[in-house]
């Protein structure tokens, strides 16, 4: 029997201090290999972001407001970058919140020479930040990531707490009780796809299964991902 490509991942975290204290917590989905080529795409939902540091460092965090922008358009302290693609010559890294009325975040890869996308969808209120991570090195691109997680900005525990840090409204880091149990919850999946794949549009989640809207050259498909509860 076929079943879909997907899986549910269930993580808890329980703080055993007596205290109560600061904690963030970060989902790391990196590619390279063969799989990263000029025509590898990002797709997300997310929207205002900022530049974080990469082969440029970030030289103040009191800005990252003003310096903004919106996915899937980046200004870089080295120019202009589209965020979704593997053509950018310096590598960097792009954090994102996602918009007031996103319910739950999405982000996709794919390479259609290789005909395939791999994808993430997430509760927001669990993961509100989004850290692109784009590595260039030796003339080409080595490594992509994936980063959905309770933290943005790249300071310490004492910076954002001794400083009004936020983005937005949007803290980088959470809080958990003395003798709290906490649980995130996010899907991946795989899908295959043609060359005749422009990028995944958006997604739909429910409770039981989840639908990837592609656009192709000349159509668009949707794709039902039924979520199989542990």
């Amino acid at each position: 029997m076929y079943e879909d490509a997907i899986v549910e991942v269930k993580e808890e975290i329980t703080n055993r201090l007596p205290i109560g204290r600061a904690f963030n917590f970060l989902q790391h989905a990196t590619f390279g290999g063969d799989f990263l080529t000029p025509e590898t795409i990002i797709n997300t939902n997310a929207g205002r972001g900022f530049y974080q540091n990469g082969d440029v460092q970030r030289a103040s965090f009191a800005d990252i407001e003003e310096t903004s922008y919106e996915w899937p358009d980046a200004i870089m302290p080295f120019g202009s970058v589209e965020l979704p693609f593997s053509q950018a010559t310096q590598s960097y890294v792009s954090t994102h919140t996602f918009h007031i009325t996103a319910g739950f975040g999405w982000a996709t890869i794919a390479n259609k020479k290789k005909g395939l996308c791999v994808g993430y969808a997430w509760d927001v209120r669990e993961y509100p930040w989004l850290n692109v991570w784009y590595q260039f090195e030796e003339g080409k691109v080595k490594g992509r990531a994936i980063e959905f997680a309770t933290c943005g900005m790249w300071n310490s525990f004492e910076y954002m707490m001794t400083h009004d840090s936020r983005f937005f409204g949007q803290n980088s880091f959470e809080f958990i009780d003395a003798g709290q149990r906490k649980v995130k919850t996010y899907c991946m999946f795989l899908l295959p796809i043609t060359t005749n794949f422009t990028s995944v549009k958006n997604i739909y989640q429910s409770d039981n299964e989840i639908k990837v809207l592609i656009e192709n050259q000349n159509n668009e498909s949707t794709h039902t991902l039924s979520i199989r509860k542990s």
